[in-house]
């Protein structure tokens, strides 16, 4: 599968996450977790890892990057639309599971029911989900 995401600069995203208190390890984990997550299904809801959202919130601070993050992830005149209003409803567990399906594909096993995972964890379910939006 080809990474769409692969020519964006993470680097800055992710020094400004951890000068922000997430740990060198956690922002390998993020960095990881937001390439596969950005290289899933571009008609599926897609929830974010914490470590992967601690740095899209970063990414989300800077217009500019945000419209190329977008458009690469979901192809031309697409954004990213970024919805922190859903955790625990019907269309964030459906979200949760789409991104269980993409991270399993790639290794990653991630909780079943994130609302009983540890809150702590690079992998716990953030409150945020990621969409393309026209």
């Amino acid at each position: 599968m080809k990474n769409r995401v692969s020519a964006f600069d993470f680097t800055p995203y992710v020094a400004l996450a951890v000068s922000k208190g997430l740990s060198s390890v956690d922002a390998v984990t993020g960095l990881v977790d937001l390439q596969i997550i950005l290289n899933g299904p571009v008609d599926q809801d897609l929830a974010m890892t914490m470590a992967a959202d601690a740095i899209l919130h970063e990414i989300l601070e800077d217009a500019e990057a945000a419209r190329q993050i977008g458009e690469m992830a979901f192809g031309s005149g697409r954004a990213l639309k970024h919805d922190g209003t859903c955790f625990g409803n019907a269309r964030f567990d459906a979200a949760w599971n789409n991104t269980r399906a993409v991270m399993s594909a790639h290794g990653v096993d991630l909780p079943e029911n994130y609302k009983l995972s540890p809150t702590d964890s690079a992998r716990s379910a953030a409150a945020c989900f990621v969409a393309a939006a026209a």
